[in-house]
């Protein structure tokens, strides 16, 4: 049985593919997938030696997409350069690091604000926060026609309100991608309701 070959590639603001020009002196892309107030992360290290090579600027833009060989590559996430560190010893060597957030806009989404909403739907009321913050709303088909009769939002910033929100309805709710997602926490969806596909990875 063939075994496929994982490929992750990385975008740069004017490089197709950062991993031809990087080449083996990348160890290691790992992604973090948070929920509520926290950005989804990409942390990126490389294996450097003196004269070690200029790091990228804090706001550097980065598109990851992952994927088989001989297949379509998925986007995972467009992710902002917060820091960079460079750690080691001329005896064991120099990793560089460079830490990114994803570049969705959870900044907007900590604005505060009030309001109420009457005898409506779970779903409306996301859509409505997510209009006021500029940014779209995908819930979870079985959590959107949820019936509200009342609920209040007092000074809360936008994720406060919403991560209530979900907590109490056994949801987990994030900003990725330019909009606010709420998902039903562990069902293993999409958020349009669409089983997440499986990945089986052949042992070798």
């Amino acid at each position: 049985m063939a075994i496929r070959k994982p490929i992750v590639i990385v975008e740069g603001p004017k490089t197709a593919n950062l991993l031809s020009v990087w080449g083996d002196t990348l160890t290691s892309v790992r992604i973090r997938d948070a929920v509520g107030h926290e950005s989804d992360t990409c942390t990126l290290t490389f294996r450097v030696s003196p004269p070690f090579p200029a790091m990228p600027p804090r706001g550097t833009r980065y598109t990851v997409r992952i994927g088989w060989a001989q297949n379509a590559m998925a986007k995972v996430g467009v992710y902002t350069v917060q820091r960079t560190g460079l750690a080691g010893n001329p005896d064991g060597g120099h990793l560089m690091t460079v830490e990114c957030r994803a570049a969705d806009l959870i900044e907007k989404a900590k604005s505060v604000d009030s309001g109420h909403w009457d005898n409506t739907t779970l779903g409306a009321i996301v859509a409505d926060v997510a209009k006021g913050l500029g940014l779209k709303a995908a819930v979870d088909p079985k959590l959107k026609g949820i019936r509200i009769p009342y609920r209040a939002r007092v000074n809360q910033e936008a994720m406060d309100f919403l991560s209530d929100l979900a907590d109490d309805f056994g949801a987990a709710v994030k900003v990725a991608g330019g909009q606010i997602v709420m998902t039903e926490r562990g069902a293993g969806r999409t958020a349009s309701g669409g089983a997440l596909p499986g990945l089986t990875i052949p042992y070798a």
